[in-house]
C-alpha cells in the first residue's frame, strides 16, 4: 500500500473535488480508491441534484395570509401582575421611608451599629487573607520578582508580550478565512 492510498478523503477534500482545487496526490488516491470514487461520484450526483432544485420564492402575499391567520390575543392578566409587582416593590418602600420618618434616632444607631461591625468584619477577612497569603510557601519567590527595579519591570514585560502575544492570537483566530462552498460543475 502507498502513501497516497493510506487515508479517504475527507468531506473537505470531497468539496475541493467538486470545485476542481483537490490536490495532486489525493486526486491520485481518488483514482487509485474504488470506495473513494464511488462516495465521489455520489456526491457530485448529489451535489447535480440540489443545484438542480428550484429556488423557492412565497407567492405574493404569503406574508399577510399567514399574520392574518395569528390569533392576537390581549388579556388584562399581564397588567394585573404588573401592578401586583409595583405594589409588593413600592409598599415595603413607602412602609420603610415612613418608619425611617417617624424613628430617626433608632435608625442612626442601628447604621452605626452595621458600621462598626461591618468594618470589624472587614478587617478580620483583610487579616486573615494577609496571613494566609504569607504562610504560603511559593510567597517568597514571588516576593523576590518586585524586589529590584530590574526584576520588576522583567516581571511587567514579561507581562505585556503576554497580554500582546494573547491579542495577537486572538486577531488571528478572528480573522480565520471563512471556509469555501463547492459549486456543481458538469
Amino acid at each position: 500500500m502507498t502513501d497516497h492510498i493510506a487515508t479517504h478523503l475527507t468531506p473537505d477534500e470531497l468539496d475541493n473535488w467538486l470545485a476542481g482545487s483537490l490536490a495532486r496526490n489525493r486526486e491520485a488516491h481518488l483514482h487509485a480508491c474504488a470506495d473513494c470514487r464511488r462516495l465521489a461520484d455520489a456526491d457530485r450526483a448529489l451535489a447535480h441534484l440540489i443545484g438542480s432544485l428550484p429556488l423557492f420564492s412565497p407567492a405574493e402575499g404569503f406574508g399577510d395570509r399567514v399574520m392574518a391567520r395569528v390569533e392576537i390575543r390581549h388579556r388584562a392578566r399581564p397588567l394585573a401582575i404588573a401592578a401586583a409587582l409595583a405594589a409588593g416593590l413600592l409598599l415595603p418602600m413607602a412602609a420603610s421611608v415612613a418608619w425611617s420618618l417617624a424613628y430617626p434616632e433608632t435608625l442612626t444607631q442601628l447604621l452605626q451599629g452595621a458600621g462598626s461591625g461591618i468594618g470589624g468584619l472587614g478587617l478580620a477577612a483583610v487579616r486573615s487573607l494577609g496571613t494566609t497569603l504569607l504562610a504560603q510557601p511559593w510567597y517568597p519567590w514571588v516576593h523576590g520578582l518586585f524586589e529590584s527595579p530590574a526584576r520588576l519591570g522583567l516581571v511587567f514585560g514579561a507581562s505585556a508580550a503576554a497580554y500582546a502575544g494573547g491579542v495577537l492570537v486572538l486577531r488571528r483566530l478572528m480573522a480565520l478565512p471563512m471556509p469555501r462552498v463547492a459549486h456543481v460543475q458538469g
